[in-house]
């Protein structure tokens, strides 16, 4: 907590971003006890279904993860938020439009045109990892969600990276360990 508070002080910035991880999905509002404040950040969010899907066929509390975790972001002020998302073709979306695009490379582009430098990235792998449903049909693959992550450490200031996942798949993911990365439930 105070490691938090002296980063958001001093507008810390780091190339070894803060990586939690969350044991379960249900766990994902936690993201709100490691934001970053302030000015001039953006936060991305990969969710791997569609905002009116529902993992397993099921609302998570009274909501769809998606829904939920939108009106969280939008409670705490951050108008800047992306979605990148697949089902079937990529679709990137704020509060105000969707867009699709025909490969990664593309959504991942525009992304970064699109977003701050500085970037939270909230990583929602549901569907690749915990539910392998007819939901999954046409998701994202592990190996796109791999890519997706990594292009974005490689091209924006990462100040927090969030796994709704097992430090497993956040390792799995990152291709390393992190020494920051701590496990939340």
């Amino acid at each position: 907590m105070v490691l938090n508070l002296l980063k958001q002080v001093f507008n810390y910035s780091s190339n070894s971003p803060e990586v939690v991880c969350a044991l379960s999905p249900k766990n994902h509002h936690l993201i709100l006890d490691y934001l970053p404040r302030g000015e001039g950040l953006s936060i991305i969010r990969l969710d791997n279904h569609s905002d009116d899907s529902k993992p397993c066929g099921m609302s998570c509390f009274a909501f769809p993860c998606s829904m939920y975790m939108n009106d969280v972001f939008s409670k705490y002020a951050y108008s800047n938020v992306y979605w990148i998302s697949k089902n079937t073709e990529f679709v990137l979306s704020d509060y105000k439009k969707k867009t699709s695009f025909k490969t990664l490379n593309d959504i991942l582009s525009e992304t970064m045109n699109a977003t701050e430098e500085r970037v939270v990235l909230d990583v929602d792998p549901d569907i690749v990892f915990d539910y392998p449903t007819t939901f999954s049909k046409g998701s994202m693959t592990n190996e796109e969600l791999k890519y997706t992550v990594n292009y974005i450490l490689k091209n924006k200031d990462v100040q927090l990276i969030f796994f709704a996942a097992p430090k497993e798949f956040a390792q799995k993911m990152l291709g390393k360990k992190y020494k920051s990365l701590v496990e939340t439930s």
